[in-house]
């Protein structure tokens, strides 16, 4: 049966520990309104669905709100405590707070995970085993020779950057001698 239709572009169910609601993220006027954005509580029994009021709790304590991979993610409601990810500073690590249906989540939020790198999508077993994903990503410059009368490959593909950083976004000036391209850090590029 449908649920939470009152709540607008819901997505992302959890299940209450109790299963009689779901907690699903929405996020008004299809994302663009930021500060609408939060996680709502919808009763199976057919109830209004009601606005947690949690992202302004989060972005209060200096977690990134906005929509895109930076939203803050729920995963799993085990008794009173809610698992989530969520983006605070320049890393995106996994979090635990105290959450129940009657009341707000809590003012302290506990950092799970303490790696440099995105940690994500994490599951936990009834005895507290918690496992998750911690990716990496670096984007890289590559070059393919190419005959572009003939349509064809004619060559193999050449790495031409090797760094810690994300190198995107490349130009080639029009004589074809020299190439521009962005390295990104958290917080910071470089034209190089």
């Amino acid at each position: 049966k449908p649920v939470a239709q009152d709540v607008p572009y819901p997505g992302y169910p959890v299940w209450s520990p109790d299963s009689n609601f779901l907690l699903v993220y929405s996020h008004p006027a299809g994302g663009i309104a930021r500060a609408e954005a939060d996680w709502w509580l919808a009763p199976l029994d057919g109830g209004a669905a009601r606005k947690t009021g949690a992202f302004n709790a989060l972005r209060a304590q200096g977690f990134t709100t906005s929509f895109g991979s930076s939203i803050p993610r729920a995963w799993i409601w085990q008794d009173d405590a809610l698992i989530f990810t969520a983006q605070k500073g320049d890393t995106r690590s996994i979090w635990k707070a105290r959450f129940t249906p009657g009341a707000q989540i809590s003012a302290h939020v506990d950092r799970i995970t303490q790696g440099t790198t995105v940690d994500v999508q994490p599951s936990a077993s009834e005895t507290g085993i918690l496992a998750f994903a911690s990716v990496s990503q670096n984007a890289a410059i590559w070059s393919i020779p190419i005959d572009p009368d003939a349509r064809r490959v004619t060559g193999a593909l050449k790495r031409l950057t090797e760094g810690d950083t994300s190198e995107s976004t490349p130009s080639i000036s029009p004589d074809g001698r020299m190439l521009y391209y962005g390295s990104t850090i958290p917080h910071h590029e470089d034209i190089w």
